[in-house]
């Protein structure tokens, strides 16, 4: 019997041992995970990374087209606000220059217009220095876009907080600090013209006209039959420019310089939209 029952518990024992090891989908048995993990959660760090990199893109092609032709209208139109209003520019800082050069010389220029012309030149140069050196580390971002576009409209805003009705006199014509708000205005137009020369359309540069001029009359395509992106660049943004000064002399003189400089803040506001949905450059 003891053997018996000995033999019957190793054939038992074999029997089991050699039986095919059950199915991972069979009852009772746990899942492998290897077939679970395309189910299983992942880490949300996918949505951070593509931001940064959204951010740190290079943005180009016909946005930015768009976006400088924006900024020529915003530019005009605040150029001839601020030589309405104090007889100097905020952006053409060639006439500013002349300015100066004729007061030096004490060609019938008023203390004022001099320091009003002086004022908007530094406070050029400051904006400029400051975001074309922080611009060679940017390499021209979206990121870097965005916030130069923000700070522009951050102080343009508070140069038509200066210049209101709320204000306190001195900000206003002939106060004392007269200064301070035209110096808003053009650290601003510095700012703007560092971003604007920096995206890669060298036609439009929504600052200045001469070179346009000159540039558009020497081309030797000027009469050609066929579509010239240099001379049709040019040309659109030597209308826009025309424009712009219609519409800003248009606003100062029925609506007032603060309205007006309202105004090109949202024209501001529409350049930013347009670098926000710009295409990354090739």
């Amino acid at each position: 019997m003891l053997y018996g029952s000995t033999h019957s518990q190793q054939s038992v024992s074999s029997s089991s041992s050699s039986a095919p090891p059950p199915s991972p989908g069979s009852p009772g048995t746990p899942p492998d995970v290897r077939e679970l993990a395309p189910l299983l959660p992942r880490p949300a760090t996918g949505s951070t990374e593509s931001a940064g990199a959204w951010v740190h893109h290079r943005v180009g092609g016909w946005h930015m087209v768009v976006s400088n032709l924006v900024l020529t209208l915003a530019t005009s139109m605040l150029d001839v606000v601020c030589y309405a209003k104090y007889s100097t520019f905020s952006s053409n800082q060639t006439g500013n220059t002349v300015i100066l050069a004729t007061a030096s010389l004490h060609l019938r220029t008023s203390p004022r217009k001099c320091i009003l012309a002086a004022t908007s030149l530094l406070a050029w140069l400051a904006g400029a220095l400051v975001f074309g050196q922080v611009r060679k580390s940017r390499r021209n971002t979206r990121g870097w876009l965005l916030a130069s576009s923000g700070v522009q409209m951050g102080v343009l805003l508070l140069y038509v907080v200066l210049i209101s009705p709320a204000a306190p006199g001195a900000f206003g014509l002939d106060g004392r600090l007269e200064w301070a708000a035209m110096a808003t205005c053009a650290f601003q137009s510095g700012i703007q013209f560092v971003m604007a020369t920096g995206v890669g359309v060298r036609e439009i540069n929504a600052a200045t006209v001469t070179a346009s001029y000159a540039s558009l009359v020497a081309d030797p395509l000027l009469f050609s039959a066929a579509p010239q992106q240099g001379r049709d660049r040019r040309v659109v943004y030597l209308v826009t420019f025309w424009v712009g000064c219609i519409l800003g002399l248009f606003f100062e003189q029925h609506l007032g310089a603060w309205i007006a400089a309202l105004i090109v803040a949202a024209v501001k506001l529409l350049s930013f939209a347009i670098i926000y949905r710009a295409d990354e450059a090739e």
